[in-house]
């Protein structure tokens, strides 16, 4: 079965990103939240490096500029998932 729009065949695809937020096709989330995971185990071994090097106001500035968007940004959507996924296991 294929699915046409306008005369243009539309694939199924597993994953999509769509202003930031990566959606799978059983709306599980765990595309996404394994992203942030990663940008934010990233990020954090940044902050443990410097932690000793820049004064706690910088730390909180780059906190804020660099953490804080990946944790607020669109979790009234993904946050809604099954506990479980939020930590790495399946629900059933």
């Amino acid at each position: 079965m294929s699915l046409t729009l306008d005369g243009i065949d539309i694939q199924k695809v597993h994953t999509c990103k769509y202003l930031g937020i990566r959606f799978d096709d059983q709306l599980t989330w765990r595309n996404h939240t394994d992203y942030i995971y990663n940008e934010l185990k990233q990020l954090s071994e940044i902050f443990y490096r410097h932690r000793s090097k820049l004064a706690y106001k910088w730390l909180q500035s780059v906190y804020y500029a660099f953490v804080y968007p990946y944790l607020l940004y669109g979790t009234e959507i993904y946050a809604k998932t099954y506990a479980s996924y939020l930590h790495g296991k399946q629900p059933f």
